[in-house]
């Protein structure tokens, strides 16, 4: 009789995250809370600070540990306006490069030993990848849910993945998934139901597409490394 399938720890974490923000937001309006009035203002302030510090900020930030979903979420509705979409997913992209070659950097030149460290207390195992096989794993690493982004690209950078595979791999699935996710923010908070489903609907396409490419790759080269 197999063993029921574990789930990621840190998958759960982040369902909870959804679950209390959920919880958080259906109080605030039981209580009579002007929700959509202080997403307004978040959204102002965010405006105010500019493209740059927004963007400066998503380039840094998930390199240390914060999470990249609420830049996604936010990041359509508080700069389309201003940039175009196309001109949001593009400095998405771009700052994204840049925090995975940050993030990349931190972990072999910076704090290795701490790295580590995390890992090991997050019970993550960091594989020697063979040159052969390093795409596979990128790639494998990237579309598996559960760990945050900035350990994913711990664990490649301590692997022995070589940089120019991980930025590639790196910039390819979350080009993906996150213009995915700037599509279906932009459509939530502007309140267009039938953009919204739309962007639900390539969200939904992307992590598809992703999960399937995980699933054909893990069966190719299961036991590989």
């Amino acid at each position: 009789m197999s063993s029921p399938a574990k789930v990621p720890v840190g998958l759960l974490v982040k369902l909870g995250l959804v679950a209390i923000a959920v919880i958080v937001v259906a109080v605030l309006v039981l209580r009579g809370v002007d929700v959509r009035g202080l997403i307004d203002q978040v959204f102002a302030l965010v405006r105010e600070a500019g493209p740059w510090a927004f963007f400066g900020s998503m380039a840094v930030l998930p390199a240390v540990g914060f999470p990249i979903s609420p830049f996604y979420l936010t990041a359509g509705e508080a700069f389309a306006g201003q940039m175009t979409m196309p001109g949001v997913l593009a400095a998405a992209l771009v700052a994204n490069s840049v925090q995975f070659a940050l993030s990349f950097w931190l972990a072999q030149r910076a704090f290795r030993p701490v790295v580590e460290w995390l890992l090991a207390q997050a019970k993550y195992r960091v594989p020697q990848v063979k040159p052969e096989n390093e795409t596979t794993v990128a790639v494998l690493v990237r579309v598996t849910p559960g760990p945050p982004l900035c350990m994913q690209s711990y664990l490649l950078a301590l692997s022995g993945v070589r940089f120019r595979t991980y930025l590639w791999v790196s910039i390819a699935v979350q080009g993906l998934m996150g213009s995915a996710y700037i599509v279906f923010g932009k459509a939530l908070m502007s309140g267009k139901g039938g953009l919204a489903l739309l962007g639900l609907m390539v969200l939904v396409f992307a992590i598809a597409a992703v999960q399937l490419v995980r699933k054909r790759l893990a069966q190719r080269d299961a036991g590989a490394v």
